[in-house]
């Protein structure tokens, strides 16, 4: 069978047995379930039994592509991660399936490129691994001198130094740890699975994912082909909002989204002048990154200048997450906030549960928890090391409802 748009092959990866099993991708696939997505669940659907626990060995994670994914399509760069996610869902300790979804700068272009559309991952490794995925071949490599020791940044830097051409999906301490809202980086700056996709891949001890591939990725008809994307790539140049993106990231989006997303606690016009676009660009080091075949390059990444934590710079798709949790912690100074993002990002922890946790904390325990900058660097410390009521509330919502005695449904992230 001939593939266009597709690598045509899926590689079942076993950790427990060390046994990796590829296979054709079935036409069957192709057509009845459409792109990435729908081949994730149907291969889910086929693999995960029921009721499994998202931390055993046999909660399955599949890592996905689309047909468009490493062709020059503009926009073409997701990955989709599904598995069961280990969030506690409702009091009644119910879980859901989580189909994780994020731009990648080359990890979906490079998987493809290496010859796979998907990755199905069962079973636990007796120590540390990661997977090393080159031109039809699958490694499993010893990562015990990663776990622990690197965080996300650290470990991506380590592939990128080896290959800088390579694609990484990373977890750091958080999934390790196994903090239920833990995630993956994918390419320094996509977040992958705020519902625990990041705990999972700890729960099997599984530190990273690196892609490398020169396969290529066929169409049926490449002229037409190529005339259609460049036809769109105009359309997409010729849009006003481009240069602003270009110049600011998703941050030109403020005036449409902010009062959208304002939370309250102190006036609009306040919360823009401190946090607002401007702000934001006085904070803006380098430059924009953009996923594969993107030309609008809205990541942006974020830099202290000056004071404590001078010369940090970090990562994020959206700066409304920093300005949003600054809003609700109260927190005026943005090297602060970009502090905790960065401290999130190294970790692998979702930095808006984050934030609406410490919030929540804060607000309810005042006394023995003051709604000050160092109560939240201690409190984040604890949940990603899982020490003292950092334990508690690395298990999410529900079972630090049940700590504090509170109904979570029943609060709102501003409230005074």
């Amino acid at each position: 069978m001939k593939y266009f748009g597709f690598a045509g092959k899926i590689a079942h990866i076993d950790l427990s047995s060390q046994k990796i099993r590829p296979f054709p991708l079935s036409e069957t696939y192709i057509s009845k379930f459409l792109g990435g997505y729908g081949i994730n669940n149907r291969l889910f659907w086929d693999y995960q039994a029921p009721n499994t626990d998202p931390f055993a060995p046999e909660n399955t994670i599949i890592l996905g592509t689309g047909p468009l994914v490493g062709t020059l399509f503009p926009g073409a760069g997701k990955v989709i991660g599904t598995t069961k996610s280990p969030i506690i869902a409702t009091p009644k300790k119910l879980h859901f399936i989580d189909n994780a979804v994020v731009g990648s700068r080359r990890f979906g272009m490079m998987l493809k490129n290496a010859g796979f559309d998907h990755l199905i991952i069962t079973g636990r490794a007796e120590k540390p691994v990661y997977l090393k995925i080159t031109n039809d071949e699958i490694q499993i490599n010893s990562a015990e001198n990663l776990w622990g020791i690197k965080d996300i940044y650290e470990t991506t830097d380590l592939f990128l130094h080896e290959n800088p051409l390579s694609g990484i999906l990373a977890i750091g301490k958080g999934g390790e740890k196994l903090v239920r809202y833990a995630l993956a980086l994918v390419d320094y700056s996509g977040h992958l699975g705020k519902f625990g996709f990041g705990a999972v891949m700890g729960s099997k001890n599984l530190k990273a994912i690196v892609t490398f591939g020169t396969k290529g990725v066929k169409v049926a008809h490449p002229p037409e082909f190529l005339k259609l994307a460049r036809e769109l790539r105009q359309k997409i140049r010729a849009v006003p909002l481009l240069k602003q993106f270009h110049d600011l990231g998703i941050t030109s989006g403020w005036a449409l989204q902010a009062p959208l997303v304002y939370e309250g606690n102190v006036p609009y016009r306040e919360w823009k002048k401190k946090f607002g676009p401007k702000i934001w660009k006085k904070h803006k080091f380098q430059h924009n990154l953009a996923c594969g075949g993107c030309i609008v390059a809205c990541r942006t990444d974020f830099h202290v200048p000056a004071g404590p934590y001078q010369g940090l710079t970090s990562f994020t798709g959206h700066h409304f997450l920093p300005a949003r949790v600054a809003l609700r912690l109260g927190i005026e100074d943005p090297t602060l906030i970009i502090k905790l993002l960065d401290i999130c990002n190294r970790a692998g922890v979702c930095f808006f549960t984050v934030g609406g946790l410490l919030n929540w904390i804060t607000r309810h325990e005042t006394d023995s928890f003051p709604r000050e900058i160092s109560t939240y660097l201690d409190l984040l410390e604890k949940i990603i090391s899982k020490t003292d009521i950092g334990e508690i509330a690395a298990n999410g919502w529900y079972p630090v409802s049940q700590h504090l005695e509170i109904d979570p449904d029943g609060f709102f992230e501003g409230r005074s």
